[in-house]
């Protein structure tokens, strides 16, 4: 009320004998115009601090549009919280543990049929069980939805989908990565076949093996070795008319298929007396030295009988050389006499080997002398220069 209607009113009371209610009504007049004027002067002090921070959002602004930057004010509203005893939880996400809880307590329901102990019940009345369970669990699920406020169908299927469509294409990715894989160790396990198909009769001199690769493919494991054929004897007949045309090949890993000169006419025994040279690694397990003897004919060799030997069998057939001996001549350059116990062609020196289907084979293998070579490090050592006697 105005200053005026005041005083009418006191006035009024004061006419009635009313004294002490007049006297209190001017009293709060009086309070009243105090905390009028307070409030006026906080109103002044609120309405420079808005135009200073008028003014400072103004220049803000200002410089934003100087550097082309936008920015915009998104209003906000308050998150629903339930109530659990003395904590509060936003609204959504306290629904979404009740969802899944739902959800757990349907699979459960589903698997109970296939459990001990509703397994024997269940068991042969599944066709009318897992009905009733799954309508009992969609009207579950169904009712739990529209008790929620902040979850609804439409959310969970996209969310479904999304999650769907997820695991498809990391199934996609893991099935194409794994085809790959699948293929690349169908090429492997047949580099050699392969290989053989493009014209290469050796894969592994293009390959490699594991050792080669985790040595840098180095030949220092390797080893020149000799082997003498002397003879072949009890070979089967390969025809009747004439005798075989026989000769000897020797295969051994990496190197290139070694072959003695063809006897025409041999028959069933065949006198060799010669030698050939290979690299050799006694710690290769998987390579074998292939010893055959072929019959050559006018359209290719046959092979009349073969005999394999491991790495430690050529070891153990190996002769060593003694520390302060010379080394002996090497077999192109040693005499052909067989009497003579220090002859290299002494029979007395070589080993007879059995042959498949039927034959022996003798040989002797001896290791090639080497000569002192340098190198800059111990996978080079041919980088300057490494010399053998051949």
């Amino acid at each position: 009320a105005d200053d005026a209607e005041v005083a009418t009113l006191r006035a009024a009371l004061a006419a009635e004998g009313c004294a002490p209610q007049a006297k209190e009504l001017e009293l709060l007049q009086a309070t009243t115009a105090v905390e009028l004027n307070t409030l006026r002067a906080e109103n002044a002090l609120l309405r420079r601090d808005l135009e200073k921070a008028v003014f400072a959002l103004k220049g803000a602004r200002q410089v934003m549009e100087e550097h082309h930057i936008e920015f915009r004010l998104t209003p906000t509203t308050p998150v629903p919280m339930h109530d659990l005893g003395s904590q509060k939880i936003p609204e959504d996400t306290y629904e979404v543990f009740v969802l899944g809880g739902v959800v757990s307590f349907a699979v459960l329901l589903f698997l109970c049929p296939f459990a001990k102990p509703c397994k024997r019940f269940c068991e042969t009345r599944l066709h009318r069980v897992c009905p009733v369970i799954a309508v009992l669990n969609f009207c579950l699920v169904a009712g739990t939805l529209d008790y929620m406020d902040m979850v609804d169908f439409n959310e969970i299927f996209f969310f479904v989908v999304k999650v769907v469509s997820i695991a498809i294409a990391s199934c996609q990715t893991v099935v194409v990565g794994g085809a790959v894989l699948v293929g690349l160790f169908v090429v492997w396990k047949f580099k050699d076949r392969i290989l053989e198909t493009v014209g290469l009769e050796s894969g592994t001199l293009v390959v490699g093996d594991f050792r080669d690769w985790a040595t840098c493919w180095s030949m220092r494991r390797f080893r020149a070795i000799e082997i003498f054929i002397l003879k072949a004897d009890s070979l089967p007949a390969t025809t009747f008319s004439s005798g075989s045309d026989l000769f000897v090949e020797v295969a051994l890993g990496y190197n290139m298929n070694m072959r003695t000169r063809v006897h025409h006419g041999a028959g069933q025994t065949c006198v060799f007396k010669e030698s050939l040279q290979v690299n050799f690694d006694p710690y290769d397990c998987d390579s074998r030295l292939n010893l055959s003897v072929k019959s050559q004919s006018s359209l290719g060799n046959d092979t009349v009988s073969q005999a394999q030997l491991g790495a430690a069998q050529v070891v153990r057939l190996q002769e060593g050389l003694s520390g302060g001996a010379q080394p002996e001549l090497l077999g192109w350059e040693t005499s052909a006499d067989m009497r003579s116990q220090g002859s290299a062609w002494s029979a007395a020196r070589f080993h007879a080997i059995e042959l498949v289907p039927a034959g022996r084979l003798y040989v002797r293998i001896v290791p090639v002398p080497e000569d002192d070579s340098t190198s800059c490090c111990w996978c080079c050592p041919t980088l300057f220069g490494s010399s053998r006697r051949y």
